[in-house]
Order: structure tokens, then C-alpha cells, then sequence
């Protein structure tokens, strides 16, 4: 499997947020969520990042394969100042129509019924 590089990708305005590094991108007249590995929080552990990127990558593969509709996503890798990254790029799938809200904007939000 070849990675998409999204080193030269164009980066706009961050369209998401959220505890991880991210970053949105064009690359080839697409737009993506491109996800950083999540530095290791944990003094205990001997890594120095979680493979958050590989879990992102492989969970929505098996969802496909299982036969359900879920985000396209790219392993890629992200060169900038000699540090190379392997990022996973999340396609998109919003449009004019529609916007992504994440659950933490819930968080406090209360529904009267």
C-alpha cells in the first residue's frame, strides 16, 4: 500500500477540533481531515505516541467490510522541518447542506421534550 503524502497538501483554516492534533487539507480537490498520532500522555508507557492514526484507519476499514456506510480514509505521512508523520486522512463528507458537530458541543447541551 502506497501513503498519500500530504506534505505539500493545502492547509485552511481548521474546520474541527478536539484533543488530538488535526489539521484540515486539499489535496487533489479534496478535502480532509488529516489526524496527527496523539503524543503519549502517560509517563508509564515507554512509547512516545498512541497509534491513535492506525486505529482511525483500520476501525472504519472493518466497518466497510461489515458493510456499513462509513468516512473514506488514506494512511499519508506529513513531512515538515524533517519530522515525518504518518497521518490518517478522513475524506471529507460534508457539504454546503450539512456540518459535522462533534459530541463534545453536547456535552452541556439539554433537550426539552
Amino acid at each position: 500500500m502506497k501513503l498519500v503524502d500530504f506534505s505539500n497538501a493545502i492547509e485552511i483554516a481548521p474546520e474541527y477540533t478536539g484533543s488530538e492534533k488535526k489539521k484540515t487539507m486539499i489535496l487533489d480537490n479534496k478535502k480532509y481531515l488529516v489526524k496527527f498520532p496523539d503524543p503519549n500522555r502517560s509517563t508509564k508507557l515507554e512509547i512516545s505516541y498512541i497509534n491513535n492514526v492506525y486505529s482511525e484507519y483500520i476501525g472504519s476499514k472493518i466497518f466497510e467490510l461489515c458493510g456499513f456506510e462509513t468516512q473514506k480514509v488514506v494512511l499519508g505521512i506529513y513531512n515538515k522541518d524533517g519530522k515525518e508523520r504518518v497521518v490518517c486522512g478522513c475524506e471529507d463528507f460534508t457539504n454546503k447542506d450539512t456540518k459535522l458537530v462533534e459530541f463534545e458541543k453536547f456535552e452541556n447541551a439539554s433537550i426539552e421534550i
